[in-house]
């Protein structure tokens, strides 16, 4: 009688977890697609410019340019970008570029038009997190809340 009530309650378990799981993956889809890939390009813009992070880009050195991001579900090559009059590479993995920023989006709230971010630097060893948010005037701001060094 225990074993089929535990197979019961593991059955029903299993099955919450599978929709909660569903739910989570509309729930990222939906954060997905309040991004226009003009808001994404503005955001790269206003998280690139931020003299926090525009110190360890580097871009006076001809080995750092043009930029390479690493790609993800935000940043790809869905994107053309440009930083600085050249275009910014996505790439998929830090092995055959080592000079590849990490950009990811942790948290969007587009209700409020926030996003926070996470900003990583291999070769500089530098560690960012932010806030990119977008004004009145249709302006992605950045404000940064840690810088941490590797």
């Amino acid at each position: 009688m225990r074993v089929v009530i535990l197979l019961i309650f593991f059955l029903l378990s299993t099955n919450c977890v599978e929709k909660i799981n569903k739910k989570d993956q509309k729930s990222t889809v939906k954060q997905l697609d309040c991004l226009s890939k003009r808001d994404k390009i503005k955001i790269l813009n206003s998280i690139l410019s931020h003299q926090d992070v525009y110190k360890f880009l580097h871009i006076n050195l001809p080995e750092r340019m043009p930029i390479k991001i690493l790609s993800n579900d935000y940043f790809n090559d869905s994107l053309t970008f440009e930083y600085k009059q050249e275009k910014v590479l996505f790439v998929k993995n830090y092995e055959k570029y080592n000079d590849a920023l990490s950009i990811e989006l942790s948290e969007i709230n587009c209700s409020n038009n926030i996003v926070k971010f996470g900003f990583f630097s291999k070769i500089e060893g530098a560690d960012i997190l932010g806030i990119v948010k977008k004004n009145n005037q249709e302006q992605w701001i950045t404000s940064i809340t840690q810088v941490g060094y590797h």
